[in-house]
Parts: structure tokens; C-alpha cells; sequence
């Protein structure tokens, strides 16, 4: 698993592949998150499981819509140890965020914007809800 910085600095060479696994990445480490929440924290465990089963949706939408414009591509899908979840998905936002760039189509980066607001609504619900 690569480290924030070392995604970013990567971004330039393999950019989509990168942010499609990272991606997966993050749905991962969601769904585990979400499975060892369940004796710790009901509102935890049903924050995660929302937005892993929100998050899923989107990934398909946001890959198969990338590959009927530019066609299928590789990209590896890795686990992932969150460690910390909230500052796990704050620092992937962080990273979503500087992905814009890497579609020049509104229709892709509104897609983009749906991931962002979906990590954002989690962020609001692991710091507030209890």
C-alpha cells in the first residue's frame, strides 16, 4: 500500500489507474471499518456501511463511464489497513481532491464531486455522530 505522498508524486505517471485503485482502496478499508465498527459503535457501523454501499455505486459509475469514453484499462485493487478510519478517509479526500485534474470532462468530474461529497458526509458523521 503507498502512502499519500508517494500517491501524489506518482499522479503524473500512471494517474487513473492509480486513482481507480485507490479507490478501492478506500472501499476496503470502508467495508472492514464498517464489519469491526459493529461491536464498538452502532452509528459508526451504519456511517460506513452507507457509504460503502454509496461509494460502490460510484466507483462503477465513475470507472465504466471513464471506460466507454477512453476504453478499459488495467489497474490493481489492493487491501487496505486503515488503521484510524477517519483520518484514513480525510487523508484519501485529501487525495480525491487533487485528482481533478485528471478529467477534463464535466460529466467525469462531476462524478469526482459525488466521491468527494460522499467521503465529506462520512467525515461529518464519524466526528459528530455517536
Amino acid at each position: 500500500m503507498m502512502d499519500l505522498k508517494t500517491k501524489t508524486q506518482t499522479l503524473s505517471k500512471n494517474s487513473v489507474p492509480l486513482f481507480f485503485s485507490s479507490l478501492f482502496e478506500t472501499l476496503n478499508a470502508a467495508k472492514k471499518a464498517h464489519l469491526m465498527a459493529k461491536n464498538k459503535s452502532y452509528a459508526e457501523h451504519m456511517a460506513l456501511g452507507t457509504f460503502y454501499e454509496n461509494l460502490e455505486d460510484l466507483i462503477d459509475t465513475i470507472i465504466e463511464t471513464y471506460y466507454g469514453k477512453f476504453g478499459v484499462i488495467n489497474f490493481t485493487i489492493d487491501g487496505a489497513e486503515p488503521g484510524n478510519i477517519l483520518s484514513f478517509i480525510k487523508s484519501k479526500t485529501a487525495y480525491y481532491e487533487s485528482c481533478y485534474q485528471l478529467f477534463k470532462d464535466g460529466f467525469l468530474t462531476n462524478q469526482l464531486d459525488a466521491i468527494v461529497q460522499e467521503c465529506y458526509h462520512l467525515i461529518y458523521k464519524l466526528e459528530n455522530l455517536k
